[in-house]
């Protein structure tokens, strides 16, 4: 399998200076940024970084302050048409978010490549 690769020019000066988004990009980067549960990447992340979040989870929150830092700066993507479809985040976002099959609750995460390339082999 190949390895994909961060392309740091595509993060904007906040967003490198940012340790929760360069963590996550990690995590991303190691299941080949598939469509994953938020859960399965709390999972990746405590083995990864050798802790033990408890009840905190870090992957929910990192994920929503990405995105609160894309709304805050305009910056990420923008859904329209088909791709609105799949992503239940409104506005400017880094990371995509979609209700998992067959489940109510639980979240697959993303980052749409095709409108924000940050990932290349």
């Amino acid at each position: 399998m190949d390895t994909i690769k961060v392309n740091m020019f595509a993060l904007s000066v906040c967003e490198i200076e940012c340790k929760n988004v360069i963590d996550l990009l990690e995590m991303f980067r190691r299941v080949q940024n598939v469509p994953t549960k938020q859960s399965e990447l709390q999972n990746l992340y405590e083995e990864v970084k050798h802790t033990d979040a408890g009840k905190q989870s870090f992957v929910r929150n990192a994920i929503s302050q990405w995105n609160a830092l894309a709304r805050k700066y305009n910056i990420g993507v923008v859904h329209n048409g088909e791709h609105r479809q799949s992503c239940t985040e409104i506005g400017y976002h880094r990371v995509c978010r979609k209700v998992a099959p067959n489940s109510k609750r639980e979240k697959l995460a993303y980052i749409d490549t095709n409108l924000f390339p940050v990932f290349s082999l």
